[in-house]
């Protein structure tokens, strides 16, 4: 039982050495400003001829709940703290299925970041190297609004760190059929029931999505599921 347990501690071990090797952290450099990660409306790309690209970010597809019901969200501002460079204050506006759209506040808490150091080709580019961030995220709907309630989770957004040292929205991938970004998963709590539903949101892509994405080169939603505010997503 000992030998197993030795084992065990040192493959565990060499793993995470294994990860720490990979990574250098620039969490504790407080200089650099995440927002634009968040909101921006653009990203650059490199299309299938290798050729760099300004790419339109699309609306951020989201869903909560067992039933994949449709949540839709926009960042209309998203501004570094002025007393914590870790936190950013975002207000926005979200719709939840078939319902009105409602306004929201709230807070993006980085707690991780970090960039490849050895030189891979897929974490290398040109112009810097490839890295994530990753966010404590709570949102506040209206409370005066109907079926309202918060939003709390876990936010993860890759990046390119400059030669500069400016972080943009990492697109490199955007060609690709599995291509995502800027992923949340956490839960919705009703303000008056306090009941709790998964809540996911991303973009192109949904995490934790089951069986509610069903295509291939893009995100369709699946027809049984179609009630539930997909109604006229494809048109």
């Amino acid at each position: 039982m000992k030998k197993i347990f030795l084992m065990l501690t040192v493959i565990l071990s060499n793993t995470i050495f294994a990860q720490d090797d990979l990574f250098n952290n620039i969490f504790p450099e407080k200089s650099f400003n995440y927002a634009s990660l968040i909101s921006s409306k653009t990203f650059e790309g490199i299309d299938n001829g290798g050729y760099k690209e300004v790419v339109e970010r699309g609306a951020i597809l989201g869903a909560v709940g067992d039933d994949y019901t449709r949540w839709q969200l926009d960042f209309t501002s998203v501004k570094k703290d002025t007393q914590n460079p870790y936190i950013y204050n975002v207000t926005g506006n979200t719709k939840i299925g078939n319902g009105n759209f409602v306004p929201f506040t709230g807070t993006f808490e980085l707690i991780e970041s970090k960039v490849y150091k050895k030189p891979k080709s897929k974490n290398f580019v040109i112009d810097g190297i490839k890295g994530k961030a990753k966010f404590k995220v709570h949102l506040d709907m209206d409370k005066k609004a109907k079926n309202a309630g918060s939003f709390d989770g876990e936010f993860t957004s890759k990046y390119i760190l400059t030669n500069d040292n400016h972080l943009l929205y990492d697109g490199m991938g955007f060609v690709s059929d599995s291509f995502n970004n800027n992923y949340f998963t956490g839960h919705f709590t009703d303000y008056k029931t306090k009941k709790q539903i998964p809540a996911n949101f991303g973009d192109y892509r949904i995490p934790n999505s089951g069986d509610l994405d069903i295509g291939v080169a893009e995100f369709s939603p699946n027809e049984k599921y179609l009630k539930n505010g997909w109604e006229n997503y494809n048109q």
